[in-house]
């Protein structure tokens, strides 16, 4: 069972940062562009930093609510994913809300 659980949470690690380079890619093709357009890259950026800005290795590693720290990160990578390809809840038009809504994109530009 530890074995299984240090191979989630390595594939997960290795999902962070392939995740931030896909921010990065998707930002760049999104500054710039109206802001309907950009609401996407924004959720997008939202989950990710979802994502990041948790505990969730810790609370992994450490075994306190472990199950559950997993469900949590991997829901925010999925969403990421989901909200990259297109495939995520568009909003009907509407700006972000929540956590991270005033994301700027330039921030997730590559210079």
């Amino acid at each position: 069972r530890t074995h299984h659980r240090s191979e989630t949470l390595g594939g997960l690690l290795g999902a962070l940062p392939r995740a931030a380079r896909q921010m990065m890619a998707l930002a760049d093709r999104s500054v710039g562009t109206v802001a309907q357009a950009r609401q996407g890259a924004q959720r997008a950026a939202q989950a990710l930093l979802m994502a990041q800005c948790g505990d969730w290795v810790a609370m992994i590693e450490g075994g306190v609510a472990g199950g559950e720290a997993v469900e949590a990160l991997t829901g925010h990578l999925e969403a990421f994913r989901a909200l990259r390809a297109g495939q995520g809840e568009s909003g009907g038009g509407a700006a972000p809300s929540g956590p991270f809504s005033a994301v700027d994109l330039e921030a997730f530009a590559s210079w």
